[in-house]
């Protein structure tokens, strides 16, 4: 017994110490790397109030846009950012202002606000126009657009082109507008400005279509062909309200200033637990640890945007595992002092204490989703580190400290009750 504990408890420090390293080095899932310097915990996203950048805030110009075009809007902006790489920046509905809805787009490390403008702003209006003038199509009409370089003639040449796949609905209206315009245009506008006018070689009557750049054209030229359609239309017209630059020397001044505030609570608080609950203590020093670790690796899996309002949300949930684990180690205590065996202790100790720390955790949780639906910004991504640590939070300090405590019991097989805080 005393050896499976010892070989548990190994096991368990060794895949700690596994996932401390691979939060630190980082890790990349769809290339298959166990440790990619590029993802590692100094590559993590962070936020404007951290890098610093740009934040620019539009409104609809000369409509009443609902609810949902402003939704639509900030997915055809994501687009837009996602096509140049931008994945760090958000673009946000301001809901706080009902009767003028604005929308919020943060990017950080961007230091050119007109730079950023121009590119956002180009995604107003997308069209398909004949030479005619006809309406084929529109931004929304398209599904995808993908660069690729593929054979473009039967005696074998090779070219880039735009892989342009559209909608059940317009595909009748794309054949029609293919069938009478062979030899002629179909122009491809963006807020009435062509921007390419490949020529119709035959009538497509298909949901997919082959747009060939021509002789000379280059990837990067195709490749923003592609992002340009794919980014899809918004359905009104933006006005810039306002553009700001955020410098990032107050956020970086800040950052540091709240993770070293950060390690040194965290050191403290194990100190704490150590000294007065001595094994159990030890415990929770380890499973705190692996807590706070995989949190880490959440964050750079699912590429979570690091705020100072999230980091504020970490250590609070962290703050609240420690909190559970006092109330187990307490009940635990309780137990030994009425007389208990240290095997019953445990086990009474984690069922008494687990109702007050589920329902605490549940009413934590339900202020988070509270927040993350109905706040803005800063207060949304407090709400989700928050949530998503709490969560966590439950399963390490019942589970895993449990676990733990057991193979702790198993190896320090003793009735000295002093080693377990009583």
């Amino acid at each position: 017994m005393r050896k499976k504990g010892i070989l548990k408890i190994l096991l368990v420090l060794v895949i700690s110490a596994l996932l401390a390293y691979i939060a630190y080095f980082g890790f990349n899932v769809q290339n298959k790397q166990l440790i990619d310097t590029n993802t590692g915990i100094n590559n993590m996203r962070m936020g404007l109030d951290i890098k610093g950048g740009v934040r620019l805030v539009y409104s609809p110009e000369g409509v009443q846009a609902t609810t949902e075009d402003l939704k639509k809007a900030v997915r055809v902006i994501r687009k837009r950012l996602d096509s140049r790489g931008l994945n760090e920046a958000t673009a946000t509905v301001d809901e706080l202002n009902t009767s003028n809805q604005m929308i919020v787009v943060e990017i950080p490390g961007e230091d050119d606000p007109q730079k950023a403008s121009e590119y956002i702003g180009k995604t107003a209006k997308l069209q398909f126009v004949t030479e005619d003038g006809q309406l084929v199509m529109e931004g929304n009409d398209i599904v995808s657009a993908k660069h690729a370089y593929e054979q473009t003639s039967d005696i074998g040449g090779y070219g880039h082109v735009v892989n342009l796949t559209i909608t059940s609905d317009a595909q009748q209206r794309f054949y029609e507008a293919t069938a009478n315009n062979i030899g002629r245009t179909i122009m491809i506008m963006l807020d009435d400005e062509v921007v390419s006018a490949p020529v119709v070689n035959t009538a497509i009557n298909s949901t997919t279509a082959v747009i060939t750049m021509g002789q000379g054209a280059s990837a990067q030229e195709a490749q923003e062909l592609a992002d340009l359609i794919s980014s899809g239309a918004l359905p009104f017209t933006l006005k810039q309200v306002n553009q700001e630059f955020i410098g990032p020397s107050i956020g970086h001044s800040a950052f540091d200033i709240t993770l070293k505030a950060g390690v040194l609570a965290f050191v403290l608080i194990i100190l704490f637990m150590i000294f007065v609950y001595r094994l159990p203590g030890f415990v929770s020093a380890v499973s705190l640890s692996t807590y706070t670790i995989i949190l880490i690796i959440l964050h750079q899996v699912f590429n979570i945007t690091i705020t100072l309002p999230g980091i504020a949300g970490i250590i609070l949930s962290i703050a609240m595992a420690v909190d559970a684990n006092v109330m187990i180690y307490e009940r635990l205590k309780e137990e030994l002092k009425a007389g208990k065996t240290l095997k019953t202790s445990i086990d009474l100790g984690f069922n008494k204490a687990f109702t007050a720390i589920r329902d605490s955790n549940i009413t934590t949780i339900i202020s988070a989703i509270i927040l993350g639906a109905f706040g803005t910004g800063p207060i949304k991504g407090f709400a989700f580190a928050l949530g998503m640590g709490v969560f966590l939070s439950l399963a390490t300090s019942i589970w895993l400290t449990k676990f733990l405590l057991v193979q702790v019991m198993n190896v320090a097989d003793t009735k000295n009750h002093w080693l377990y805080g009583a």
